[in-house]
């Protein structure tokens, strides 16, 4: 940032181009007011917004044979068929948080089900 000139940096939130790079000198800042003191168009501001990009994998994880994404989209839901007291056939259902990673996802098939990436069968 140079003070020279009231260049702002171009990598802050929103910088004022350098077609305004002048400040009256009857403008006071308040160092308690966080209200901007200059009027700025469309045109003369630059804003900066950071959109989180998902990565898309060539070979998907072995975990999503066995595991689905829920409706809301929240949770990774097991979907391993296990036996319930009743000796009935139902899904095991546990739910991670569905954060894109599936490390805990893997652990849960090996620990649970001794399931591991070499098995292909449900």
């Amino acid at each position: 940032m140079n003070d020279d000139n009231n260049d702002f940096d171009e990598s802050s939130e929103g910088y004022v181009s350098n077609e305004q790079n002048e400040i009256s000198d009857n403008v006071s800042i308040s160092s308690s007011s966080n209200a901007s003191i200059f009027n700025k168009s469309q045109s003369q501001v630059k804003k900066i917004k950071s959109k989180k990009r998902r990565r898309t994998y060539l070979k998907p994880s072995w975990v999503w044979h066995y595991f689905k994404v829920s409706e809301d989209g929240i949770y990774d839901e097991c979907q391993v068929q296990v036996m319930n007291f009743q000796n009935e056939s139902i899904k095991c259902d546990y739910k991670f948080i569905h954060d894109g990673s599936t490390g805990n996802m893997g652990n849960h098939l090996r620990n649970r089900h001794n399931l591991s990436e070499n098995q292909n069968n449900k």
